[in-house]
């Protein structure tokens, strides 16, 4: 049997073998060998953006120029554009819009197939006209807004509008310049309509 003296050196010595091995860190952990991250797959339902089918024959032929108003017909009758050059419009491959509208030019955007066309106004430079001009170049761009489709008759450029409010005319920039326009008052011309019913 242990002595008291004994006992005590013993629970001495475990208590100090406890501290040493509370104070021991433990060994660094071995690093874990890298392991390739599996490719990731789409999930079957995630959206895959259609291709962009290649343009139509119709809009290859309203990009191929910039286009002049010439002129606009309705009900009422027809209107000759006096000054076409001044009213133009340019319809990129990138389906912006390019207007020049007499004295203020603006910018925009355009859907054309099929030969269904939508087109959206963007920014309009609001720079004085000259008097009588005004409301000219506020109506192009009014009716290019309310544009529903397009056809062509030879090489001329036909634009039907919402509720068959009117056709506006236009033909390829350069063109109509060179033709002798009709004498005009201010900026356009009042023609009687040739596709008026006979009364």
């Amino acid at each position: 049997m242990l002595s008291r003296k004994q006992s005590s050196l013993l629970a001495g010595l475990l208590i100090a073998l406890v501290i040493l091995v509370a104070c021991v860190p433990p060994p660094p952990a071995s690093p874990a060998a890298p392991t390739s991250a599996a490719p990731t797959e789409a999930p079957a339902d995630a959206f895959i953006p259609a291709p962009v089918p290649p343009p139509t024959d119709e809009l290859r032929m309203l990009r191929a120029n910039s286009w002049q108003w010439t002129a606009f017909e309705d009900s009422k009758g027809r209107i000759e554009v006096g000054n076409p050059a001044s009213y133009r419009v340019t319809f990129n491959s990138d389906a912006s819009l390019a207007i020049g509208a007499g004295c203020n030019n603006a910018t925009g955007s355009y859907q054309g197939e099929g030969g269904k066309l939508t087109i959206g106004i963007g920014p309009v430079t609001m720079a004085t006209c000259p008097q009588g001009t005004e409301s000219l170049s506020n109506k192009f761009i009014d009716l290019l807004a309310s544009a529903v489709n397009y056809s062509f008759e030879g090489d001329t450029l036909r634009i039907n509008l919402l509720a068959n409010s009117g056709v506006m005319t236009l033909a390829p920039a350069g063109e109509a310049a060179g033709a002798e326009a009709p004498a005009t008052v201010g900026s356009v011309t009042a023609m009687p309509s040739q596709h008026r019913a006979s009364r």
